[in-house]
């Protein structure tokens, strides 16, 4: 009773749900700590890490629904990620433009 799943889609989508487990945890402190510190850059980070995670999640649908879009899948999730990674730059560089 195999899940009909290729070891390299196991790993994927094992990578995938790490992704997202941990960057809804990121996302959460971050949000929290923006919320009661009012530190504008915080929610800035949050906004990143959910960035980054909903990425994951949206090429593992994407891959679910349509096993061979793999192009669509990735490039989605590196759109995602490159976007989250900008916010993220952007919150820490204000930061220490303000320390």
């Amino acid at each position: 009773m195999g899940t009909g799943m290729t070891p390299a889609e196991t790993a994927f989508v094992a990578a995938q749900a790490v992704t997202a487990l941990v960057g809804t945890y990121l996302t959460t402190l971050a949000r929290r700590a923006g919320r009661r510190t009012g530190i504008r850059s915080l929610r800035s980070l949050a906004v990143g890490f959910g960035c980054i995670t909903v990425g994951a999640l949206v090429a593992v649908a994407i891959l679910s629904v349509a096993p061979t879009a793999t192009d669509l899948g990735f490039g989605a999730q590196a759109a995602a990620t490159a976007a989250g990674l900008v916010v993220i730059t952007v919150a820490l560089r204000r930061t220490a433009d303000h320390a």
